[in-house]
């Protein structure tokens, strides 16, 4: 999951926003707890072209500051309605094997609309946290309706799941309490303690090796890991990326050890699966051995 943060710049993010107090307080809330459960925030400015109020360089295009980017977040600039239209952003979430994106920001009927359209004809599960994007009155329908309309009729069950901003949190915590829970399984070969792998796994987890063992429950996996540690070491074990579905998270790594003086690296991927604990239940291993190469040339 992502959080894209649409459009909520300096010359329109003002109080003349439909609900503009809880807008302002939601979207405040959403991106502080993507940061918390490391749930990346990916800022999107649009940009009407020279001459126009809304254009870089004039007074306004910036993020509003209560929702600015910390250093090192992602901002994409456009020219159309869509994010997704010429700016990267596609490109840049395909690359990271994004699956889901939450939508926030401005404007209901504008740009959040198109974002919202053009990345579920993309691939992409979209979420709308309530009352986390606005608009003004125009001269059809007011702000609210506005709202309403599309958040309550037009998106929901066809483009889009809307969900109240603290489930989206839940989610948010999910994922980034998985990521977690693998990271510090990594490192703690790296650091011999068994007592992370008392912690993290469940009492029935079945465990399938990359070598070809399987064990069953956690009395086999301490025991293993223990035996493990007397006649080798672990000297990496980098995480290329994480990808969090549900219950499920797959892990691309590189793996390095001195086993028995024999030193041996190779990549490989784990598939895990959480109980309702946030425990891991059933995890298993690839290995790719064989160094990779290009056979029709670069």
């Amino acid at each position: 999951m992502v959080l894209l943060v649409v459009d909520t710049q300096q010359l329109i993010t003002t109080p003349d926003l439909y609900n503009f107090n809880t807008f302002e307080s939601d979207v405040k809330l959403l991106i502080a707890a993507a940061r918390e459960n490391n749930v990346e925030v990916i800022y999107v400015r649009h940009d009407d072209g020279a001459g126009e109020e809304l254009t870089k360089g004039a007074p306004g295009f910036e993020i509003y500051e209560g929702f600015s980017p910390q250093l090192g977040e992602k901002i994409f600039d456009k020219t159309v309605n869509s994010s997704f239209k010429g700016t990267g952003l596609l490109e840049y979430l395909v690359e990271k094997n994004v699956h889901t994106v939450a939508v926030v920001g401005l404007q209901t009927d504008y740009c959040i609309d198109a974002t919202i359209k053009c990345g579920f004809e993309h691939g992409f599960k979209v979420i709308v946290p309530e009352n986390a994007n606005s608009t003004f009155d125009n001269a059809f329908m007011t702000g609210e309706q506005s709202y309403k309309y599309y958040n309550e009729f037009m998106w929901k069950g066809r483009y889009a799941e809307c969900i109240s901003v603290e489930e989206t949190i839940e989610r948010m915590k999910g994922k980034g309490r998985m990521e977690a829970v693998i990271r510090k399984y990594f490192q703690c070969w790296l650091d011999k303690d068994v007592d992370v792998v008392k912690e993290i796994f469940s009492d029935d987890i079945i465990y399938s090796e990359c070598y070809g063992p399987v064990y069953n429950g956690i009395g086999q996996i301490i025991r293993w890991f223990e035996d493990w540690n007397r006649k080798g070491t672990v000297l990496q074990w980098n995480i290329k990326r994480v990808i969090v579905s549900g219950n499920t998270a797959v892990v691309e790594w590189y793996f390095k050890c001195d086993y028995e003086g024999n030193v041996d690296g190779f990549d490989g991927v784990t598939i895990a699966e959480f109980d309702a604990d946030m425990k891991i239940c059933d995890l298993k291993e690839f290995q790719s051995e064989v160094e990779h190469y290009c056979p029709y040339g670069e």
